[in-house]
């Protein structure tokens, strides 16, 4: 079977922003399955990118991003219940912060990283409705969980960004029950995007007697010390970076002492910026996208680019097509 490419996203807010819709989670997991046993390495003999738990832990941690009706939908209609895989969530299922997937040989648990959706759209452009916009924005929970960046001093060792373990504490016993339901020999996979990869490196410190076979982060920004690294399991850890993305570069190791886990794996074959034409690109983007707001009296939101490109590499869409298409790439060659 010849696996196909995952076309590029359209870089707008709308194209960019999780869980995305129309993706297709987990096509050909079939043909490229999970490993619940790691792989010493990423690259084939020939140097080719051939790690297929990238791809499908991509996968779920965009996934993440919906609510719990879309989770289930999206799971029933890919290959994994036919290989045995069950999902569910965990927290509030109208804005779950975790889905666990639960397979024959593995149980994978991908965090939900911030969610800010596109916002609601006004019926028309006056202050009182800009205000609103802007209060919804401001009031969005893992924005604030996010700007608590001070570390806060943890009583297993280390100091880690106070936001995190807030968030990371509100579904901590919910965590342990799922892992503690664990079947015997069954391996425990931690991973998720943005603020998730971040829950799951402190849920690996929090579970690293429970036997973690394997961390995943895309896009994860720095968690705590030097000394809460230490406490990490000793285990597979790759932190997945994606062309320019800035959130892997906050918070800053000065004068907080925060520190990097895990071993930083770019993500392959992501074609360079072209920075002008893509600047004169996105303004005519933006122009056309500022006039359907007048014409139509709505803020075309959707339309509008992104033009950071350090934000535009962030988006999770990004990393869970790239390393599939790298990965399809390799069993095409091979």
């Amino acid at each position: 079977m010849t696996l196909p490419d995952r076309p590029p996203p359209r870089e707008t807010l709308e194209g960019l922003t999780p869980p995305a819709a129309d993706f297709p989670y987990f096509a050909f997991a079939e043909v490229v399955p999970f490993e619940a046993d790691p792989r010493r390495s990423v690259r084939t003999p020939a140097g080719a990118f051939d790690d297929p738990n990238a791809w499908l832990l991509a996968d779920a941690s965009l996934l993440a991003y919906g609510d719990a009706n879309f989770i289930a939908d999206r799971v029933r209609q890919s290959p994994l219940p036919g290989l045995g895989w069950q999902a569910r969530t965990l927290g509030d299922p109208d804005e779950p912060r975790a889905v666990v997937l639960q397979g024959p040989d593995a149980l994978v648990i991908a965090f939900r990283g911030t969610s800010l959706p596109v916002p609601p759209v006004p019926e028309n452009l006056s202050p009182n409705e800009v205000a609103r916009l802007v209060d919804w924005i401001l009031g969005n929970e893992d924005l604030k969980i996010d700007a608590q960046l001070l570390p806060a001093t943890r009583a297993s060792g280390g100091r880690v960004h106070s936001g995190f373990l807030q968030a990371f504490q509100a579904i901590s016993q919910q965590l342990d029950e799922v892992v503690a339901a664990r079947r015997p020999g069954q391996a425990l996979w931690l991973t998720g995007h943005s603020l998730g990869g971040a829950l799951a490196v402190l849920a690996a410190s929090h579970l690293r007697e429970s036997d973690v076979t394997g961390i995943y982060t895309y896009g994860c920004p720095r968690v705590g010390d030097a000394e809460f690294v230490d406490t990490l399991p000793v285990c597979v850890h790759r932190r997945f970076v994606h062309r320019d993305d800035l959130i892997p570069k906050v918070p800053p190791p000065w004068p907080l002492g925060y520190r990097h886990a895990g071993e930083e794996q770019e993500v392959p074959d992501a074609a360079p910026r072209r920075l002008w034409q893509e600047w004169n690109e996105g303004f005519q983007a933006l122009a056309a996208a500022v006039r359907l707001s007048f014409e139509q009296r709505r803020l075309a939101v959707g339309e509008a680019p992104l033009l950071v490109r350090g934000l535009a590499d962030h988006a999770p869409v990004y990393y869970a097509t790239l390393l599939w298409n790298a990965v399809a790439a390799a069993r095409r060659e091979g």
